[in-house]
């Protein structure tokens, strides 16, 4: 509901430290799924691998550094190449935009869930 651009999102799978999970993602008459497994690496970090979807690579890193008892500082680094250069051109400043706002997001629904500390 925070994310304009998720049209649907799921976990397919759960274990010890990881989910599969499944996002639609839409912007613009565009939409595309994706499936990535996610393992948290506790406390302060959550590794983002592909495991089917329109990309040839995808990866992400979020990270939690501690900034004492009522804040951390997040960070998420993404790369990902698309299966064709003919989706790279449809799909790219799309998903690349995505990219560049999910953080931002995420800040804000942290805000308005935990307040502004």
């Amino acid at each position: 509901e925070f994310l304009p651009w998720c049209k649907s999102a799921g976990v397919l799978e759960e274990g010890e430290g990881y989910r599969v999970a499944s996002i639609e993602i839409a912007k613009g008459g565009i939409g595309k799924t994706f499936t990535t497994r996610n393992t948290l690496d506790r406390p302060g970090r959550l590794q983002i691998d592909l495991v089917a979807g329109p990309f040839r690579h995808l990866e992400g890193d979020w990270s939690f550094e501690s900034l004492g008892d009522d804040a951390c500082k997040v960070s998420l680094e993404m790369k990902f190449e698309f299966s064709s250069a003919l989706m790279g051109v449809a799909f790219g400043p799309v998903f690349a935009q995505i990219s560049n706002t999910m953080l931002d997001a995420f800040v804000k629904r942290a805000r308005v869930v935990h307040g502004n500390r």
